[in-house]
């Protein structure tokens, strides 16, 4: 049932009658299934997608979970674990990489609301290209021998390795090759009475690859408060399975209350170190590497985790002043939106409107967000500020509120309004603490 109500509590403070009216907002609930994935276009490592928005459920969808896995089982006959990419609620479209060639994949979808993920779309199969860089055909011309000779034979890169071919054929594809590697081929051809001389050597090179190891010593350090320095070495040589153009840096902003943080972004460069810039101040970032040729992207690095700097604070997000008694004044506030570090205090500043003789308080640490500023007058006006504190400086100050002491005092909600979400048929408890004289 989705209905908006008003609810009133009636008590007493005192002589007072207090009445407290809570508007309870619409029922937010799960969203339906999206429409399956629509597969746009496929390579031998990777997948393009595309998606419609479904019903969200009252609440904008604020992030997409494509999930992909192979559809083969695994050697224990289960089957493999999915694999998360999550992009904005905003988007609807997406590159999945790192997959294996010529291999079946399983891709579905999950939307994401305040209230959590709702149910996936039904499943889709992509099937990846297939990579034609481990195998070679090599063709040769008929020397005249006699007919009824039994074969020719053509060897590949060392003398060792022998492949016959019988009868007339005059081609054969030699394959479980490496990838972006030179062999030099030679032919001849044999009859009962034996070998004849080897055709000349012929060089021949595979198609690339893409690198099968990732970037290594990957590090990660603070360079300013919106800047990080990132470091690594290329892979081992033997990994590069061809010429490396490049490396994509992906990094991804992790929130430290342990949320979905922001979308993956991507950075290309050739260099082997690389600065981010316009990150958010004080804030964790996950980084991997990988290394690219011309065949794509290779294996993605394990992620590493660095902190920008700290800065000094924004303001306090809200702030009001409450009269207590014909002289004080309870002055509350709440967290900055951007702390930017750790709040060490906060400064709670007022002055007269009739002086403008300026004083300042000051509340250490970040759990105190009230202050009762005491030997004031009566009836006379005063502003009240209040800025917050890192070990970098004093931040932006909030906005001026004023307010007179009065020795009569009415009952005033101290907190401040927050928004509650919740699923259908789920329980909450909000506790609404006040001020007044009794």
């Amino acid at each position: 049932m989705e209905s908006q109500q008003n609810c009133i509590w009636t008590l007493w403070l005192g002589e007072m009658l207090v009445h407290i009216v809570a508007q309870l907002p619409m029922i937010l609930s799960h969203q339906r299934p999206p429409g399956r994935v629509d597969v746009q276009e496929v390579g031998s490592r990777w997948v393009s997608v595309s998606w419609g928005a479904p019903y969200s459920g009252h609440a904008p969808i604020s992030h997409y979970v494509i999930q992909f896995r192979e559809e083969e089982t695994t050697l224990g006959g289960g089957m493999s674990s999915w694999n998360n990419v999550t992009v904005g609620g905003n988007i609807h479209k997406a590159r999945l990489g790192t997959l294996r060639p010529a291999t079946s994949y399983k891709l579905r979808l999950l939307a994401v609301n305040e209230v959590g993920a709702g149910p996936p779309s039904e499943s889709t199969l992509a099937l990846t290209l297939q990579e034609a860089s481990l195998s070679e055909l090599l063709q040769w011309r008929d020397p005249g021998i006699p007919s009824g000779v039994p074969g020719n034979s053509a060897p590949s890169t060392a003398p060792q390795q022998v492949r016959t071919v019988r009868g007339h054929r005059l081609e054969v594809t030699l394959t479980s090759l490496h990838q972006f590697t030179c062999y030099e081929v030679t032919v001849r051809a044999f009859n009962q009475v034996g070998s004849g001389p080897a055709s000349p050597t012929q060089s021949v090179t595979t198609l690339e690859g893409v690198p099968d190891m990732a970037p290594q010593d990957l590090r990660c350090s603070a360079l300013s408060p919106q800047s990080v320095r990132v470091r690594r070495v290329p892979p081992p040589i033997e990994h590069h399975n061809g010429v490396i153009e490049g490396y994509n840096v992906l990094y991804k902003h992790i929130s430290f209350q342990g949320g979905m943080g922001s979308d993956v972004e991507i950075k290309e460069t050739t260099n082997l170190e690389t600065n981010l810039h316009g990150l958010a101040k004080f804030a964790n970032y996950s980084v991997r590497v990988l290394a690219f040729t011309t065949a794509g992207e290779g294996v993605r690095s394990n992620p590493v985790h660095c902190t920008t700097e700290e800065d000094v604070p924004g303001p306090p997000e809200q702030i009001k002043a409450l009269a207590m008694t014909s002289d004080s004044i309870m002055v509350a506030w709440t967290r900055p939106l951007e702390p930017n570090g750790n709040i060490i205090k906060y400064n709670v500043y007022y002055h007269s409107l009739l002086r403008k003789d300026e004083h300042k308080e000051t509340v250490f640490g970040d759990r105190e967000l009230t202050y009762e500023v005491r030997r004031l007058k009566e009836f006379q006006q005063y502003e009240f500020w209040v800025t917050a504190s890192t070990i970098i400086g004093e931040g932006q100050s909030s906005i001026k509120v004023p307010q007179a002491p009065v020795s009569r005092v009415p009952a005033r909600i101290a907190s401040f309004s927050r928004r509650v979400v919740g699923g259908a048929g789920q329980e909450h408890y909000v506790s609404m603490p006040w001020r007044g004289s009794s």
